[in-house]
């Protein structure tokens, strides 16, 4: 072999995807190879063999190639070399064999070691020749050097910033040194005393920096015609975050959109944004010279796209009607400068918001911060597919989402999608591809805290939240457990421990009865419990408008308009907040309709009332609406049945709606009398009628006719209620209380009509009501609910008897059987004077004996006219 090279290392620059690099000389082993990076800022790394790189083409004359685990990074520096250790391993014995390869191994070797020697002096700072007179760097830098000492020794760059100008230097030099840039001149040679005892003296450099500029990165000769996206972008990067940057007036061109999450900017209007361009999440302070007017607005400056980012936006300033003050909206100009002003309403203590922008409408909306939108779920897994909306995250894992209204557990979270489980921990299989919505949303918080066991105190962050019906679920020291008992917002207790820690992370999650969004008003503060009324968006499908108090007493809704004659606030629907019995109407919503439920043992049902608003007005069902004439349609489900218990007065005629159908009363449900000005009317039309012949019933069949008269076995039934021994109930207990009602009455003062307003206390029945407290499977603590107070009482009991009245007055009439008897003696099959009733019991028409009789007159008038013609 030999050493045809003087190479004895490479050089490459990384491109972000090679990870192999050739090497041109020889190495004996792959411990030879040192292969060393550098990145952007002069960094150094030596490489490891076997983990960082592998060698390929050892022992080969022609060198061969390092492989990197990964690409070098686009910008780096590599450097293969070989370095050899200065041993001689090759021991040549007497008498031994003398190869020719083994020599040129070892001479082969010792020329390597050469070339290692002349590459570290190629490193080393030299002169260039024995006659120069200074050591050459080659343009590199010499670091690590030590102040000087004496007159001709080297000086470092911070000992020279370090210096003072002396008097003595000439004013040309100082002049150079004020208007220079490099660091420690300039405006750092300045120094700044302000105007206070005990003040410090700074440099004029200092004080400069604390303020920043947008003109510091576009230089003061910017005029609004170049893209200025850039130096944006560099001011939100280098400036601190906590330090505000002034923009001053004038117009600023953005080609691009500039992310500047929590910048604060000063404008000093007139500032415009021109191009396609904004700073997105800004956060703009705009003083306004001309109005004097300061805004706020959180959502960044947008250029000229018109795709406006309505978020936080605050003017003070502001005006709407005759008031002026702080202003929700109108502080990003080229959405308008209009906006809501709240402003007191007559009074220190109410409140009342009205649009600057007039005339104008106003909506209040409370939404909530969730997961929301649209998805499908997958036939026969547990996958759900997001159609719309921001989808979930990682952190939603162990969550509940709501599918429409039916709640489950997040357990894996993918691309547009997301499985899940429910509640209880079983496994879901979903039966269709169903489109729904998804909603998530739940409380939370993070902060650090000491954990001893199970106590944990807060030290900083989100508060603790009080125990609900929802379990809270924390992550205290890595441990994952569930809130067992709430102290205050500084002080919880968990169900398992979590160790003995201090200052260490918490994270806690939980719902407070799956609300997603409420209003609440309150009656009263500061008692220790709650008494409102809430308006309530649930994630679990509902929405809720309902009344509760933390005590025992529960209040009513009402809900009216307009006041009756004596000034009184009209209260048409009520719901009580004992029972909850909805009525509807009248002055009280006490009148006209009520809905509700009550405890069947009390003999009062599921029902509805309809009545008339004034005394002695009939109760009244009616129909309303834009057609001249609706139809009312009341029925049964089923088989069951319309019933009335009290006299019927129809005020019209009563037709049935198919004709022909149905039947008056039927075999066994009969009427016992029936009451008309004129007798019933018989369809005897002649075009209704078919297979007409003369009647074959005549004086035969009237003379085989048994006229009898008799008495009803039963002349009728009679429903009476009788005592029935006595039954316990369950009722809840009542008390007599105090209440206190507003009152209006109508006075004449002063020869002046007007409404007196005072207030009458009275005694009334109320329900009792009992605190009670609500523990887990274990017995923790988990919140107080107020439950009725229930009592057994005998109370008398009630049957219906149906009673029957043997009958009393004497009838005249036929035997239906005996008219069967004779139908058949006389051979006829179908007589319709004959009834047969579904229940067996027989009957008879007696208007179908009209046809024999007048038959059989005839057949005796036939017989006298041939007496008579004798």
């Amino acid at each position: 072999m030999t050493v045809s090279t003087v190479i004895n290392h490479e050089q490459y620059t990384g491109n972000g995807v090679t990870t192999a690099f050739p090497f041109r000389f020889r190495i004996l082993k792959s411990s030879h190879m040192v292969v060393t990076v550098s990145d952007t800022d002069g960094n150094l790394t030596t490489l490891i063999n076997g983990s960082d790189y592998t060698v390929k083409g050892v022992g080969l004359v022609e060198g061969g190639t390092v492989n990197l685990s990964s690409p070098l990074m686009d910008g780096w520096k590599i450097s293969l070399d070989r370095d050899l250790p200065a041993t001689q391993e090759t021991d040549l014995r007497n008498q031994g064999k003398f190869f020719a390869e083994t020599h040129e191994d070892v001479f082969d070797y010792l020329t390597m070691l050469v070339q290692k020697c002349l590459g570290l002096f190629g490193l080393a700072l030299r002169r260039p020749s024995w006659l120069a007179k200074y050591y050459d760097a080659e343009g590199n830098r010499i670091s690590n050097m030590g102040d000087p000492v004496y007159p001709q020794d080297g000086v470092t760059k911070s000992w020279v910033e370090s210096l003072y100008i002396d008097e003595s230097a000439s004013a040309t030099v100082l002049k150079n040194q004020l208007a220079s840039t490099l660091p420690g001149q300039g405006d750092a040679m300045l120094a700044v005393k302000p105007p206070y005892t005990g003040s410090a003296t700074r440099t004029q450099h200092n004080v400069n920096a604390q303020y920043s500029s947008i003109l510091d990165f576009l230089g003061d000769s910017y005029s609004g015609t170049t893209d200025a996206a850039s130096a944006f972008a560099s001011a939100n990067t280098l400036v601190p975050k906590g330090r505000q940057i002034l923009v001053p007036a004038g117009t600023y061109l953005l080609n691009s959109e500039v992310d500047c999450y929590g910048r604060h900017f000063i404008f000093e209007e007139p500032v415009t944004i021109s191009g396609p361009g904004y700073l997105r999440r800004a956060v703009i302070h705009r003083y306004d010279g001309s109005t004097g007017s300061l805004s706020v607005a959180s959502t960044g400056v947008r250029g000229s796209d018109n795709y406006p980012q309505f978020g936080t936006v605050f003017r003070f300033g502001g005006n709407a009607g005759n008031v002026t003050g702080f202003q929700f909206g109108g502080a990003d100009p080229i959405h308008g400068a209009e906006g809501v002003v709240p402003f007191m309403d007559g009074y220190s203590s109410w409140l009342s918001l009205q649009p600057s922008k007039f005339p104008s409408p106003i909506e209040l909306a409370v939404q909530p911060g969730s997961l929301f939108g649209k998805c499908q779920t997958v036939t026969g897994t547990n996958q759900v597919n997001v159609i719309t909306g921001a989808g979930l995250t990682s952190n939603e894992i162990g969550k509940t989402i709501w599918l429409k209204d039916a709640g489950y557990t997040v357990t894996g979270v993918g691309t547009n999608s997301f499985t899940v489980m429910n509640l209880n921990g079983s496994a879901v299989s979903f039966p269709s591809a169903a489109f729904m919505t998804y909603l998530c949303s739940y409380i939370w918080g993070r902060g650090k805290c000491n954990v001893n066991g199970t106590a944990i105190t807060r030290i900083s962050g989100d508060p603790f939240v009080p125990l609900n019906n929802i379990i809270t679920t924390f992550v205290v020291n890595g441990v994952t457990t569930t809130q067992a008992g709430y102290t205050d917002s500084w002080k919880a207790t968990l169900t398992a421990s979590a160790g003995t820690a201090s200052n260490v992370d918490y994270y806690w999650w939980g719902s407070v009865d799956n609300l997603t969004a409420a209003i609440r008003v309150h009656r009263g503060a500061g008692g220790g419990f709650e008494e409102n009324f809430s308006i309530l968006a649930k994630a679990s499908g509902n929405y809720h408008l309902h009344a509760a108090s933390g005590s025992t007493d529960q209040y009513p809704i009402y809900i009216g308009s307009g006041y009756d004659a004596d000034g009184t606030a009209r209260r048409q629907i009520t719901i009580d907040g004992a029972n909850g019995v909805t009525t509807i109407g009248g002055g009280y919503g006490r009148a006209a309709a009520e809905f509700g439920y009550r405890n069947f043992a009390t003999g009062d049902v599921n029902r509805f009332r309809f009545d008339a608003g004034l005394s002695g007005n009939p109760a009244v069902l009616s129909a309303s609406g834009p057609d001249a004439n609706i139809n009312t349609v009341i029925s049964a489900k089923g088989t069951g049945f319309v019933q009335f218990n009290s006299v019927m007065r129809p005020n019209a005629a009563i037709l049935f709606n198919i004709d022909n159908a149905y039947t008056v009363g039927a075999s066994g449900a009969r009427p016992s009398q029936v009451w008309a000005a004129n007798g019933t009317i018989q369809t005897s039309d002649g075009t209704l009628k078919t297979a007409v012949t003369d009647s074959d019933l005549g004086l035969d069949f009237i003379n085989g006719l048994r006229p009898v008269s008799y008495k009803f076995i039963s002349g009728g039934n009679v429903a009476e209620e009788v005592d029935d021994g006595f039954e316990e109930i369950e009722t809840q207990v009542m008390e007599i209380t105090n209440q206190t009602e507003q009152v209006q009455e109508q006075k004449e003062i002063d020869g002046e009509l007007k409404l007196v307003r005072s207030y009458v206390t009275k005694q009334v029945e109320r329900p009792v009501f009992d605190s009670i407290d609500v523990v887990d499977e274990s017995g923790n603590y988990l919140e107080t609910v107020s439950v009725p107070r229930m009592q057994t009482v005998k109370v008398p009991k009630k049957k219906q008897v149906i009673r029957s009245v043997p009958g009393e007055r004497i009838h005249y009439g036929l035997i239906a059987q005996e008219v069967k008897a004779l139908m058949e003696k006389m051979g006829v099959e179908d007589f319709g004077g004959y009834v047969k009733g579904e229940d067996g019991v027989l009957g008879l028409r007696y208007e179908q004996f009209i046809s024999p009789v007048i038959k059989s007159l005839q057949q005796i008038s036939e017989r006298l006219e041939k007496l008579e013609s004798k």
